[in-house]
């Protein structure tokens, strides 16, 4: 586990004590301006954390190659990732670069819902989902209709969200609903099959205003990049990362030896019960426990949800950036998501 870095007791004196005075004053200010998450943030940087020794270097071996796990994995290394995901010994969690005790603690949570799930004969839902898709929206109205949890098996950042093999076999069994951003780079695709599935269902949007929603969230969570207007940032998200995503689960869609057979969910982010029902439909001859999910109605569930308008990413690109969007967009992706320029 880890604690706050205080000073011990035999070396607190007026100095320290004047220090934590100031530290409190600084995360009271930071609360009444920015809210709890941002003092608890406050508290982090400034005091800082360390790891118990109570704990033993067994647990703490556990932790360390659960963190190089994620370290790897955001410097584009699957492979050394993998490895170490392997030797911590760790379960599947909702994601998120979590420390080791909070990703663990929701692991085993996880993993008691899966097992009560697949109890009653729901199987394991793989949905490779693009980014800022409305992908909460959908897989949180799956696993509220199932009762059963999601999971997310995949770690790093984009433009490279790689899957982690022991937690993908974790989820395979079944009684799980998958969220996550995983693309179809080769690593990722022999981890599919190797973890034995045949089919995945693959939600994507118009990678357009998809990009504009992403550029958005990044400039709230980390404030708008130095010399990029909004124009360049919307432009270089869709062409860098959407725009390819989509082209290589085309290239997979359209590869007869992929050994993956992929199912696309494409329609508007409004309709989230729609896609659903299309998910139980196509698993439940090979399920037959979906079928009483079937034969009610799936109430959508929203999530992450801002305002689902398709075209509002063009009040932010000028005509001549749309144009180029458009050209750089392969005519199979147009098609398949009927677009327009």
């Amino acid at each position: 586990m880890l604690e706050l870095r205080l000073p011990p007791p035999h070396l607190m004196n007026d100095r320290h004590l004047a220090q934590i005075r100031k530290i409190i004053a600084d995360v009271l200010a930071t609360q009444q301006q920015h809210g709890n998450r941002a003092g608890n943030q406050t508290i982090f940087d400034t005091i800082g954390v360390e790891a118990r020794f109570v704990l033993g270097e067994r647990y703490w071996g556990e932790a360390l190659d659960y963190h190089l796990g994620l370290l790897y994995a955001h410097i584009g290394e699957p492979e050394k990732a993998a490895h170490h995901f392997d030797r911590s010994g760790t379960l599947p969690s909702d994601g998120g670069d979590r420390i080791f005790s909070e990703h663990a603690r929701d692991s085993v949570e996880r993993q008691r819902h899966q097992q009560a799930a697949k109890a009653r004969g729901i199987p394991a839902l793989l949905i490779a989902s693009m980014p800022r898709s409305a992908s909460a929206s959908l897989t949180q109205t799956l696993a509220s209709a199932l009762d059963a949890p999601l999971m997310r098996v995949s770690c790093g950042q984009i433009p490279s969200y790689y899957l982690v093999p022991r937690w993908l076999n974790c989820f395979s069994p079944g009684g799980a609903v998958l969220h996550d951003h995983f693309g179809a780079a080769p690593f990722n695709l022999k981890a599919v099959r190797d973890g034995g599935f045949r089919e995945v269902f693959v939600r994507v949007r118009d990678p357009r205003p998809a990009a504009a929603s992403m550029a958005s969230l990044l400039n709230r969570r980390f404030g708008a990049p130095d010399g990029i207007d909004s124009e360049s940032q919307i432009i270089a998200l869709c062409e860098g990362y959407f725009i390819p995503w989509i082209a290589d689960w085309l290239a997979v869609a359209a590869d007869a030896k992929s050994g993956l057979k992929v199912h696309w969910l494409a329609q508007p982010p409004d309709a989230t019960a729609d896609m659903a029902r299309q998910v139980l439909t196509i698993l439940a001859p090979e399920h037959p426990a979906l079928g009483r999910y079937l034969a009610t109605d799936v109430a959508a569930v929203k999530a992450n949800y801002v305002t689902g308008d398709e075209a509002a990413w063009r009040k932010d690109v000028s005509k001549s950036g749309q144009q180029r969007l458009w050209q750089a967009m392969p005519q199979n992706l147009k098609d398949l998501l009927a677009l327009k320029p």
